[in-house]
């Protein structure tokens, strides 16, 4: 994993480095952060609530999160379409821009 992707998940889940950082032969044998810290931090609920989403496989979480710290994520269709159906501003933009009529369709 690049180090400013491992710098940027310490920086959004409050992850503070407790140590120094320990190479030896052009290896990075540790980094400064302490396991506890990470293990409190980047929980399967930190990470939901850091996507929006409600997914909840470890793995799908984790491509996720690093796809968004990365800038290559995007929102599933379906979380948009659920996040937009529950705000009544979203319902009244569709309703204007691809011509759904709610009294039509309430026939």
């Amino acid at each position: 994993m690049p180090l400013v992707t491992r710098a940027m998940i310490a920086e959004k889940f409050g992850i503070k480095k407790t140590g120094p950082t320990h190479v030896v032969n052009n290896f990075i044998q540790s980094d400064g952060y302490a396991l506890k810290d990470i293990e409190e931090k980047l929980t399967q609920y930190a990470m939901q609530d850091f996507l929006g989403t409600e997914e909840e496989g470890l793995p799908e979480l984790w491509d996720m999160m690093i796809a968004k710290i990365e800038g290559r994520y995007t929102e599933p269709v379906k979380e948009k379409m659920e996040a937009a159906m529950t705000n009544e501003e979203a319902k009244d933009f569709l309703e204007k821009t691809i011509g759904v009529n709610k009294k039509k369709n309430a026939k």
